[in-house]
Parts: C-alpha cells; sequence; structure tokens
C-alpha cells in the first residue's frame, strides 16, 4: 500500500510539472487531500501528542 501512496505522489508531481502552474493549485490541493485522508490517524495522534505536551508543560 506504501508503494501505491509514493507512486500517486509521484504522478501528481510530474503532472504538476508537465502541465504547468495553471492547474497547479487544484493538484496540490488534491495531493494534500489525499495525505490527509490517508494519514489521518498519524496526524490526529501527533496533534493529541502536541496538545498534551503543551498541557504538561504548563503544569510545571
Amino acid at each position: 500500500m506504501e508503494l501505491l501512496s509514493l507512486a500517486i505522489i509521484i504522478v501528481l508531481i510530474g503532472a504538476l510539472l508537465s502541465i504547468g502552474w495553471q492547474l497547479a493549485p487544484l493538484i496540490l490541493i488534491g495531493g494534500i487531500v489525499y495525505a490527509a485522508i490517508r494519514y489521518r490517524r498519524q496526524i490526529l495522534d501527533m496533534v493529541r501528542e502536541m496538545i498534551r505536551g503543551r498541557k504538561g508543560s504548563r503544569k510545571k
């Protein structure tokens, strides 16, 4: 599955370079949305850890 993700990212970058910069924002937003959907659990875990870290540093 990771290989599929890497292939999609490579295709997005290649499309970005070949199409030009007119459709670049659309491609970049599509890539960000794909990454957010694909890695949402890891992103949520990182956000929770950052919030816990901030709360812990305030208590000390």
